[in-house]
């Protein structure tokens, strides 16, 4: 009953983010060990192709994604029109693949880490400020679980997580992207 699993969505309660959900989730012993940030655009009001596609969000999210695992990467993800007479989308991938791209070895992450420490460079290192606030928001769900108020949902190893992730992107409009 340990919990290994967060999905949440979470706000900025400020004026360019008013609305704007930041849904974060983290797990261990998940199907694919992956660490990205995966920004999802809104749709424009009067698309001239929503006919085509109605509202398949696989089909019509423009998206940018930025990798760390498992290879690092920059993509983005864009509906382009096929050339031509028709209104036909077609969804194209840009994408920089660093080892791809650069004929060098690309140390990973904790390489860096590990780096910065013997350089005494502290700047890709988490404040004492950002630790608390991160702290704030979990200390008090991993109380509930604690007391048993809150019961961790269960998920199989090597599984793609809870379900209930999934019920939460929905909600927001959003998907999970796993690979799957």
């Amino acid at each position: 009953m340990t919990p290994t699993y967060f999905a949440a969505a979470m706000y900025i309660d400020n004026a360019r983010w008013d609305g704007v959900p930041f849904l974060i989730k983290t797990g261990m012993g998940l199907m694919e060990n992956r660490a990205e940030i995966r920004i999802q655009f809104h749709h424009v009001p009067g698309n001239i192709y929503r006919e085509r596609f109605g509202h398949d969000i696989d089909l019509d999210t423009n998206e940018l994604v930025l990798r760390d695992l498992p290879e690092e990467a920059i993509l983005l993800k864009v509906n382009n029109k096929v050339p031509g007479l028709g209104l036909q989308l077609d969804a194209s991938e840009l994408n920089l693949l660093y080892r791809d791209r650069y004929d060098v070895e690309v140390p990973d992450s904790y390489e860096h880490l590990l780096l910065d420490v013997l350089d005494g460079d502290s700047h890709l290192f988490m404040r004492s400020d950002e630790l608390a606030a991160a702290w704030s928001v979990l200390a008090p769900i991993l109380h509930e679980i604690d007391q048993k108020s809150v019961a961790p949902e269960l998920y199989d190893a090597g599984d793609k997580g809870p379900i209930n992730a999934y019920y939460l992107a929905a909600k927001h409009g959003v998907r999970w992207d796993d690979g799957c």
